[in-house]
């Protein structure tokens, strides 16, 4: 769950999930947002605002092929590429009896000019 959502009201970031034949499913910001490996899903992130400037980053490394940090300014998008494949995944969710940590991936989305941290969501990996 994310425990700092700071974003002003005009920096909006959502999130699209590709999978590998092309289909997109737009989302609001998703926490966690649910990556599927086995269907070579990919993250799309993309602001509405053209006066947005965020980097998404990965402190304990990216998931994904494509290792970051992702920088989405304007109303453009960037997109992770598919998830690595040594990356682990999730064997436990959404069933899990106690906390655990494999297949999870916190990132954070961070105002590129004052480095304010926005959000800090989740992306798991699933097979």
């Amino acid at each position: 769950m994310a425990t700092a959502v700071r974003a002003p009201a005009a920096t909006w970031v959502g999130i699209e999930i590709a999978t590998a034949n092309g289909k997109r499913t737009a989302f609001p910001l998703l926490d966690p947002i649910p990556v599927s490996k086995s269907s070579q899903q990919e993250v799309i992130w993309y602001c509405t605002d053209p006066t947005s400037d965020v980097t998404i980053e990965f402190p304990n490394g990216s998931p994904f092929i494509k290792h970051g940090p992702f920088r989405v300014k304007g109303e453009d998008s960037v997109n992770s590429g598919p998830v690595a494949p040594n990356t682990p995944f999730c064997t436990q969710c959404p069933a899990a009896p106690k906390p655990h940590e494999k297949g999870h991936y916190k990132y954070v989305i961070r105002d590129t000019k004052t480095k304010e941290i926005l959000a800090d969501p989740e992306v798991i990996i699933r097979n």
